[in-house]
């Protein structure tokens, strides 16, 4: 079986039925056995400051966050404190608004072949500026592995381990910053993701957890000379250099 080491979950609010619907029948593509996990709606926290940390939001991670991106983040914690206590050794995390890919039974086997500790594996994600390192793995002839950097969003489908989750909860606990900051994650957790995705959501849909988390970008083209992409190359290719000496060092200081 593809997850006898792997629980599978899937978010979604108790009142949402369609979406619960919807799941099970994209559930049918694969051979993953799976349970629903009670997403956390952020208008019914009664006492927000007791799972919210408002300053250090504000002050620190960059703005505030509103309720639907609270309720979201609690439920992707809420699952790392279950790992935590139930020693749950790695998690599939699932949105309830996604579409499947066919392969994803295959594709996730050998991704758990290589048994990555401290990680988090992206199946899907939202940015389309993507810093990838030198890292990169090969699966199924068509699929790539590559480690990320300072970069990356979307929670709408990833692994993550024991170690990594633990590490997550502790440090966003209570909530200072939305569940798929893996640009600030990267830190202190190695963030994979694999292209093409398994995973992608439903662009038709609006999410009743949390919109935030399917940020997307339209980039605007406009000419530009060859001197001008020259310049933006080499200025890419230093802050390359740049993020990686940074992990580095991230990795050797305590």
């Amino acid at each position: 079986m593809v997850n006898k080491t792997m629980k599978v979950f899937i978010i979604n609010l108790k009142e949402s039925t369609d979406r619960r619907q919807y799941m099970i029948e994209e559930m049918k593509k694969t051979n993953l056995q799976y349970e629903f996990f009670d997403a956390i709606n952020g208008k019914d926290i009664k006492d927000i400051e007791e799972v919210y940390d408002h300053e250090y939001a504000v002050t620190k991670a960059g703005g505030p966050l509103n309720l639907g991106e609270i309720g979201c983040c609690m439920s992707h914690l809420l699952i790392y404190k279950k790992m935590i206590d139930e020693n749950i050794e790695r998690a599939l995390i699932l949105e309830d608004d996604i579409i499947i890919s066919e392969k994803i039974d295959e594709i996730i086997k050998e991704i758990l072949e290589f048994n990555l500790q401290n990680s988090i594996v992206l199946l899907g994600q939202s940015s389309k500026k993507l810093k990838r390192k030198i890292y990169k793995t090969k699966l199924d002839g068509c699929y790539i592995l590559s480690k990320l950097f300072n970069s990356g969003y979307g929670a709408y489908g990833y692994i993550i381990d024991n170690k990594a989750a633990e590490k997550l909860y502790h440090f966003n606990y209570p909530v200072k910053y939305a569940s798929d900051m893996w640009h600030i994650f990267w830190k202190f957790i190695d963030i994979y993701v694999l292209e093409p995705y398994l995973i992608d959501y439903k662009r038709d849909s609006c999410s009743v957890i949390d919109s935030y988390s399917k940020r997307t970008y339209d980039l605007k083209k406009t000419d530009r000379s060859i001197f001008y992409i020259f310049f933006r190359k080499s200025i890419s290719l230093c802050k390359r250099i740049f993020w990686v000496l940074r992990d580095c060092i991230y990795r050797v200081l305590p």
